[in-house]
């Protein structure tokens, strides 16, 4: 059986600030940086991109490693 917690729009917005001050403090503005930019990177992907990352991944490539050259084609 599937449990499922039903939030209304207040107490989401109260979880989503508290969770966003537990990465605040958790993480330097660098680690967010490149956070955000591997998340971007993926974003743009298409079905069938996102399909051969993982087709790659799962033939041994690292996951992290894949993601961060896309994220260094994004800046040329």
């Amino acid at each position: 059986m599937r449990h499922e917690i039903i939030m209304t729009k207040e107490e989401q917005t109260i979880w989503l600030n508290y969770r966003l001050s537990d990465v605040k403090t958790d993480r330097t503005l660098d680690e967010l940086a490149i956070g955000y930019a591997r998340y971007e990177a993926l974003r743009r992907l298409s079905p069938h991109q996102y399909t051969e990352l993982h087709r790659r991944n799962l033939a041994g490539e690292r996951f992290d490693d894949m993601v961060d050259a896309m994220v260094a084609d994004l800046g040329r």
